[in-house]
């Protein structure tokens, strides 16, 4: 679909993995999937993102969303997120407003071929993140 950028989701699911923690340690570890999804199609909207995703993209993202918020992230991984985040607030004008300016001229087939290659990168992603998260929930006597 016209308007949409790889920075853009990038820049939307790192915000996204930044909210859950955030709601996490604000509710004490704890986090519902109705609020994870919601965090989800909040932050979807303010990358203008939500128009633009198919119904079954945002419903991955938010399956993806919920899974993350499932793990317990060290203090290290959480600096790196909110360090990250950072990065990307600091370049967010900048990379919002190029995106407007680059919408118009979207051309639709390289679109598609794009939009694919950073969802199965994403997809990839989560699928190691928690294929190597496994290991960790043995139980040790």
């Amino acid at each position: 679909n016209s308007g949409y950028s790889d920075e853009l989701m990038n820049a939307a699911i790192v915000e996204m993995k930044q909210d859950i923690q955030e709601a996490k340690d604000a509710n004490n570890g704890t986090l519902s999937a109705d609020e994870i999804r919601q965090i989800v199609e909040d932050v979807l909207k303010n990358y203008n993102l939500d128009s633009i995703l198919s119904a079954d993209n945002i419903t991955n993202i938010q399956n993806l969303m919920i899974n993350f918020g499932d793990i317990n992230l060290t203090a290290e991984q959480k600096e790196q997120i909110a360090a990250f985040g950072k990065e990307l607030q600091a370049t967010g004008g900048k990379l919002f407003e190029k995106a407007k300016t680059a919408w118009s001229n979207v051309d639709q087939e390289q679109l598609k071929e794009d939009s694919m290659g950073i969802w199965e990168s994403i997809v990839q992603f989560f699928t190691n993140l928690f294929g190597g998260n496994d290991s960790t929930t043995t139980e040790t006597e």
